[in-house]
């Protein structure tokens, strides 16, 4: 089997005051979070950080207070390349353990407003 084949994608929709307090989310190395907008934030303009350190940075250890801004991805698939609706930010598990992610509004990105 193909790392391509056991690849796999979970969604999570981002709500405003929803932080999924004591909730676990089991991921495994290798896989794709992809976080959306919910449809109530989808007029907002939000900023998505996480402390899984990026793609682009293979060589930053891990740490749990260090937050990396992520950017919001289209889906080129889609027919309409203006829409929003289909916006998502992508997350890899590039690393074993718990991370964390917030979102916060473009206006105030130091209020966290939900993850």
């Amino acid at each position: 089997m193909t790392e391509q084949q056991v690849k796999q994608v979970r969604v999570q929709y981002l709500e405003e005051n929803n932080f999924h307090i004591g909730q676990l989310f089991q991921l495994k190395q290798g896989w794709l979070l992809n976080l959306k907008l919910s449809n109530r934030l989808i007029h907002k303009k939000c900023r998505v950080f996480c402390n899984m350190p990026l793609p682009s940075m293979p060589e930053q250890k891990f740490q749990r207070n260090k937050f990396y801004e992520y950017e919001w991805k289209k889906n080129l698939n889609h027919h309409l390349l203006n829409d929003d609706f289909d916006n998502y930010v992508e997350i890899q598990c590039t690393q074993p353990g718990s991370f964390r992610y917030y979102f916060a509004y473009d206006t105030n990105p130091e209020q966290e407003v939900g993850g």
